[in-house]
């Protein structure tokens, strides 16, 4: 004979795991696409943009438009569904700040900081993107040996 939900504390712990799947940022994107635009008094300094993975710190250096290179430093953590919070570093020779930024993903922010003013686009990197499709099938057609 087959026991249904008799025992308390099986029906406890299916209720339980449900109830964790059901919660927090569930359809976080693995992948983000950061573009940012850096202005210093009016000036274009930098337009970089970064493929990001979530919960990872990612890191670049760039050519400033006017001459000189500055250094980017991201980190994109979730914070709830279609919006996550970004946490950057910039440094260029005489310029250092460290924006952090709530953003809503596919939706154009702006801030300033320190006379910098920054305008911010994050977007999810999906795998039916075609940049991801080509990267996949160059990565499937090269010879494994």
């Amino acid at each position: 004979m087959i026991k249904s939900f008799q025992t308390p504390r099986l029906f406890l712990l299916l209720v339980t795991a449900l109830l964790f799947s059901m919660t927090g940022n569930t359809y976080a994107a693995e992948r983000y696409r950061v573009s940012a635009q850096f202005f210093h008094l009016g000036e274009l300094i930098g337009k970089p943009m970064m493929e990001v993975k979530l919960g990872e710190t990612t890191s670049g250096e760039y050519s400033a438009e006017g001459g000189g290179h500055y250094r980017i430093v991201v980190l994109v953590r979730p914070v709830a569904d279609e919006q996550v919070y970004v946490s950057m570093q910039f440094s260029s020779g005489k310029i250092d700040i460290q924006p952090n930024l709530l953003a809503d993903i596919g939706k154009p922010r702006s801030a300033t900081v320190k006379k910098v003013r920054m305008n911010l686009l994050v977007e999810e990197i999906k795998d039916t993107d075609p940049t991801v499709q080509a990267l996949t099938q160059n990565d499937s057609s090269a010879d494994p040996h």
